[in-house]
């Protein structure tokens, strides 16, 4: 009767060994697992930051080379408007000085104050000019709006793949630690046994 229970204590014993040495090899493929995952997602997230950054960097430097070109817009804004006007002047001019001579009022150009046609073609050239570059700023300006939006959107795609991964990561650590605490459960159970018979 000793002799069998002896036995029984022996082989739960090399059981519990046995358990014992299959949890240690699997929490060692479990922490292998785990530091490659790290590593993985390590690299990973810092790849994301160091391209967050970036973005942000553009976004700034755009923003403010956006600031340049619209207090340059506001300038030719109003270069315009002086051309215009002054245009709009030389013409009303001109017209007046028609009228006048088809009256026959006229009677010694040479007492009225000379018109130049050049003045108007100078300042009509000077006008097209100014609106050429105003039209240029305001396309360049909205093409920095559109790259500033496109900057954003890839900014928070990042920011979601980003906390995408964290959150993988996470879910596969709790993963892991709940493999392990059920490895654990048999081999808590086989000491139990191994302690009740050894008191018998």
């Amino acid at each position: 009767m000793g002799e069998l229970s002896q036995n029984k204590i022996s082989q739960l014993n090399a059981s519990s060994a046995k358990v014992r040495f299959q949890l240690i090899s699997e929490q060692k493929s479990h922490s292998e697992i785990h530091r490659e995952l790290e590593v993985k997602y390590s690299a990973k997230i810092t790849l994301l930051k160091s391209n967050i950054k970036t973005l942000k960097r553009e976004a700034t430097l755009t923003q403010k080379a956006s600031s340049t070109v619209k207090i340059k817009i506001l300038s030719l804004e109003t270069k315009v408007r002086e051309l215009e006007g002054k245009l709009d002047d030389l013409e009303l001019e001109q017209v007046l000085y028609d009228l006048n001579a088809m009256e026959g009022m006229i009677e010694e150009p040479a007492q009225i104050n000379s018109f130049d046609p050049k003045e108007i073609d100078s300042l009509k050239l000077e006008l097209e000019r100014a609106s050429e570059d105003l039209n240029s700023k305001k396309y360049i300006i909205e093409c920095m709006e559109k790259s500033i939006e496109v900057s954003d959107n890839i900014y928070k795609r990042e920011l979601d793949i980003r906390s995408s991964e964290r959150l993988k990561l996470v879910e596969k650590n709790s993963f892991l630690r709940d493999q392990l605490a059920l490895k654990k459960e048999p081999r808590d159970a086989s000491h139990n046994e191994v302690d009740t018979h050894s008191y018998l």
